[in-house]
């Protein structure tokens, strides 16, 4: 992930923080959960504010995750949420996953359900904090989200953007027609991917309208 975060910092122009969670199968979930919200709580400890956070994949649903737990702990929400191809569905019940497996080189259905019971293992792929396409999204903060028109989990992006505006949320959604599952990986070597990346960066920058330059350093992603 060096070279895709650094893109992002540096078309935000902000500093970036990925913090190391424990990964599945040797700590399935709530593992991962609970290491981002301990750096969540840290950095609040530490006076960050308006801080965003992003994921791609199953990254997206932790930070979607994240999102909810902070919510029910009362602690201050983020800013912002920036989702790529995030993974909201281990119940795999999008209709892509099986449409578009024939059109996405980067993951299959079969992986797909390897993965995620890795992950779940003796919980629910119900549970909201494991997939967030079934949770409540009142008071969410604005989201990002792009995703490829080619990909297996395009359902996934799909039906959270549909349900974050239900909930009242401001949604940025984009599909990029004909890429696959986190195509800003290829950042660099394809004009979508630094369209997206290039994206992002805008849609940072647009919070600092809304903070000022005393604060500009506590602007982070993660």
């Amino acid at each position: 992930h060096k070279a895709l975060i650094g893109r992002i910092a540096r078309a935000t122009g902000y500093k970036v923080l990925a913090p190391n969670y424990r990964k599945a199968p040797e700590h399935p979930y709530p593992a991962a959960l609970n290491d981002v919200l301990d750096v969540y709580q840290q950095m609040l400890k530490d006076g960050y504010e308006n801080i965003i956070l992003s994921g791609d994949s199953a990254g997206g649903g932790l930070a979607l995750a994240l999102t909810q737990k902070i919510k029910s702990l009362s602690l201050p929400m983020p800013a912002a949420l920036v989702l790529l191809s995030p993974w909201t569905d281990l119940t795999m019940s999008g209709d892509s996953i099986q449409k578009k497996a024939d059109k996405d080189p980067l993951i299959a259905p079969h992986l797909l359900n390897f993965f995620a019971k890795k992950y779940v293992q003796d919980s629910k792929t119900s549970d909201p904090l494991i997939s967030p396409l079934f949770c409540d999204f009142q008071d969410f903060p604005t989201t990002l989200i792009h995703v490829g028109g080619n990909e297996v989990l395009l359902d996934d992006s799909t039906r959270l953007a549909k349900k974050m505006n239900n909930a009242g949320v401001k949604v940025e959604f984009e599909i990029f027609k004909n890429q696959m599952h986190v195509f800003q990986y290829l950042g660099g070597l394809m004009p979508e991917a630094n369209e997206s990346i290039h994206k992002i960066g805008d849609f940072v920058k647009a919070f600092y309208l809304y903070t000022s330059q005393d604060h500009k350093d506590s602007l982070e992603i993660y």
